[in-house]
C-alpha cells in the first residue's frame, strides 16, 4: 500500500499529462512571449542609460582635465614670474 500511495500521484501525472500539457503550452506561450519581450525591452532601456552615462563620464572627465591643465600652467608663470633668490618668506 505504501508504494501505491507514493507512487499514485506520480502516475495520475503521467497518465494525464497529454491532456494537460498542451492546455499549459497555449496558456504559457504568451506569458513567455511577454516576458520576453519586457526583457529585450529592458536591455535597450538599460543601453541607452549605460551611452548616456559614458557620455557623461566623458564630458566630466575632460573637464577635469582642462581645470587641472589650467591650474598647472598657473603655476608654471607663477613660478617663471619669480624674482629669483625671492621665495617663500619664512618666520624666524
Amino acid at each position: 500500500m505504501g508504494l501505491w500511495k507514493s507512487l499514485g500521484p506520480s502516475l495520475l501525472v503521467a497518465i494525464s499529462a497529454p491532456m494537460w500539457v498542451p492546455a499549459i503550452h497555449r496558456a504559457g506561450r504568451p506569458f513567455v512571449r511577454g516576458a520576453i519581450k519586457g526583457g529585450v525591452l529592458l536591455a535597450g532601456s538599460v543601453k541607452e542609460g549605460v551611452i548616456r552615462l559614458r557620455e557623461t563620464a566623458a564630458d566630466v572627465s575632460a573637464e577635469i582635465q582642462a581645470e587641472i591643465e589650467a591650474e598647472n600652467d598657473a603655476d608654471a608663470e607663477a613660478e617663471q614670474g619669480a624674482e629669483p633668490g625671492r621665495g617663500r618668506k619664512t618666520r624666524q
